[in-house]
């Protein structure tokens, strides 16, 4: 390994962090990276980089030198570790979840193998939600347990790691932690725009320019399988008016034409949606742009149709919805909030107003049987036979780091951790690190693995046959 980057000094250094957002799969050399047909860029990354990279916040003026490397890009991991040289660092910065931990650990040993000794950051929801293990994998790196805008900019500008909130490390083996107060939503409006720099605007499988944002942060409800809670707090929202005006810099400065919001929920009510529709048409922006957002099922049924409407004219054709099951007695166990009557109320009226809707929807849940599974199935058919969806997409439930689910999982000793998603991953020796699955060796219900399979791949078939066929299922 050391043989490839000959040559390399990491006496001197360029750069003050190169952040890495490491790759779901381990992708092959090439001169011409092909990025995957699923790729959406790592926001909370990229709001992280341009943190660091406005010190303004902080009352110092400058930047600090960052470069951010998206490792889904189609980057082999030498590729990642040949850009992040170049850079010469004086930290690395790695951004994985928890499926990808063998990946990120194989990327610090090739990186630490080429002479890159720059210290370690680690964050994303992998490292935020068990820190413990992350460390456990890299005992000499800092962990981000918090927002990472604020800890990035106090460890660039050296301020001793016990004294930043949103830290945990280990010194001498004993693990220690600082939590830190939620970022008010606001405090980082010179990071909104600046994003961009990092990779928030990106050419979609339209081939139109698209960008990633973020209108707020967290969730008011507590599902019991989402780890949003525990990640990223109670929800905060920025004001609606900034929002959007960095929508119209996106649009006339940009040439963005799509742009896709991150929120968990982004239509909360009819108050902010009407001052989302009225920032829009003060700037002339109505219908500028095609929007993509998330909602939930219970706040749509109690939406007016003549505000959908209103939102379908400002650019909202599609609204994906967490709809989980077709058993009411299941959404009542994992706490959605929300019943079959609901989830059609909100369809018809998406329909109604000519907005788009997909479906979301979850297989092998605790307690979940096979007749709960089959009446997710036949309500699966019986919305796409009604024309209430236009597409969805069905999946194998986990349970995730600090969810209720988890709890559940480990009581019924059924708790697995959750590995890379593509594999094995092997490390520069050949020497196997994880034996890595598309879905997990167990299932959270009673119901044997290959049986909750079988469901989860019926209802992609209806829900998306064009991409079911690529698959050759």
């Amino acid at each position: 390994m050391k043989g490839i980057f000959a040559n390399y000094d990491s006496s001197t250094h360029d750069a003050d962090i190169v952040i890495v957002n490491c790759p779901s799969a381990l992708y092959p050399d090439s001169e011409d990276p092909v990025r995957p047909l699923d790729f959406a860029p790592a926001l909370g990354a990229i709001y992280v980089a341009s943190a660091a990279a406005s010190r303004s916040i902080l009352g110092v003026p400058g930047e600090f030198r960052v470069k951010y490397i998206d490792g889904e890009c189609g980057l082999s991991l030498n590729q990642l570790v040949l850009e992040t040289m170049q850079a010469r660092p004086r930290w690395v910065g790695l951004c994985f979840t928890h499926r990808v931990v063998g990946i990120a650990a194989e990327l610090v040993g090739r990186l630490r193998l080429a002479g890159v000794n720059a210290r370690l950051l680690l964050g994303g929801v992998g490292a935020m939600l068990n820190p413990r293990r992350a460390l456990a994998n890299f005992p000499d790196a800092i962990c981000c347990i918090g927002e990472g805008e604020r800890v990035i900019r106090e460890l660039l500008d050296g301020r001793p790691v016990a004294c930043i909130a949103g830290t945990a490390n280990l010194s001498d083996g004993i693990y220690t932690e600082l939590r830190s107060e939620q970022l008010r939503i606001g405090s980082d409006e010179d990071v909104q725009v600046l994003y961009r720099k990092f990779g928030g605007v990106f050419v979609n499988q339209a081939q139109v320019p698209e960008a990633v944002m973020l209108s707020s942060r967290g969730c008011q409800w507590k599902c019991a399988f989402c780890s949003t809670p525990n990640s990223m707090g109670m929800v905060r929202y920025r004001a609606m008016e900034r929002v959007v005006a960095d929508i119209e810099h996106l649009v006339r400065e940009v040439g963005v034409q799509s742009i896709h919001f991150f929120d968990d929920v982004f239509i909360a009510g009819e108050r902010r949606m009407q001052a989302f529709v009225s920032s829009l048409r003060t700037r002339s922006l109505e219908g500028a742009v095609n929007f993509k957002v998330l909602a939930r099922a219970d706040v749509l049924s109690r939406t007016s149709v003549s505000m959908l409407a209103e939102l379908r004219s400002c650019g909202i054709h599609r609204i994906g919805i967490g709809i989980e099951s077709g058993s009411d007695e299941m959404l009542r166990k994992i706490k959605r909030g929300i019943t079959r009557a609901m989830v059609l109320e909100a369809l018809e009226r998406c329909r109604s107003a000519g907005i788009g809707t997909r479906g979301y929807f979850m297989f092998g849940m605790p307690n979940e049987t096979v007749p709960h599974m089959q009446q997710t199935l036949e309500f699966v058919a019986e919305l796409l036979s009604r024309g209430l969806l236009v597409d969805g997409y069905a999946h194998f439930a986990k349970a995730y780091p600090g969810t209720e689910w988890e709890a559940e999982a480990k009581r019924m000793g059924r708790l697995e951790a959750l590995s890379d998603r593509y594999g094995p991953v092997k490390s520069a020796d050949g020497k196997e690190i994880l034996r890595n699955s598309a879905v997990p060796r167990t299932s959270l219900c009673e119901v044997s693995k290959e049986i909750v399979l079988e469901f989860v791949y019926r209802a992609n078939r209806l829900l998306n046959p064009a991409i079911n066929e690529r698959r050759g299922r």
